[in-house]
């Protein structure tokens, strides 16, 4: 009423007065898969791929916020223009955060990776009147071929020296 919020809520019964405005639109939860492709601390090509699932935050003035950036779109199965929003921001982060980590700490510590993204797009998101569930970091690749080779060399050699030594004591 007169740009407030007045209720909020999951399946709520409210009397509206004339001239108040009613917005309705699903409480799912929507997923949004991302690619990003950067050169990590070594300046060597790292490519991540994962997942966000975010829903619109129920608490506050969440879900007012929400319509207030996304309107209709809301509405949608699919809510495209929040979708690529949220996207765009989670490659942008997820590349700075690839720019300052070592192909170790990418590749051994997702958590390192996954929980700096969180943590820095919940700020935002929340001023959007959405909350992040979860996000995933579903694969990390090497870009070049050879350096992927190159650090599975030493894990592979003392496997065949393992499998050698077996093999003369039998």
């Amino acid at each position: 009423r007169n740009g407030d919020l007045l209720k909020k809520g999951i399946g709520l019964s409210s009397w509206t007065m004339p001239g108040d405005q009613t917005v309705t639109f699903p409480s799912l939860i929507n997923q949004v898969n991302f690619t990003a492709q950067q050169v990590s601390a070594e300046m060597q090509g790292i490519e991540v791929t994962g997942m966000l699932i975010w829903s619109v935050y129920r608490n506050e003035t969440g879900p007012m916020d929400c319509y207030k950036f996304f309107g209709d779109d809301l509405k949608k199965e699919t809510p495209s223009i929040a979708n690529s929003k949220i996207e765009a921001m989670a490659v942008a982060i997820i590349r700075d955060r690839i720019a300052n980590l070592t192909i170790n700490d990418i590749l051994k510590n997702r958590s390192k990776l996954r929980g700096g993204v969180k943590d820095e797009m919940q700020k935002v998101l929340t001023g959007w009147g959405i909350w992040l569930e979860t996000c995933e970091i579903q694969d990390v690749k090497i870009s070049s071929r050879s350096l992927f080779a190159n650090l599975q060399t030493e894990f592979r050699e003392a496997e065949r020296l393992k499998a050698e030594k077996i093999s003369a004591d039998t």
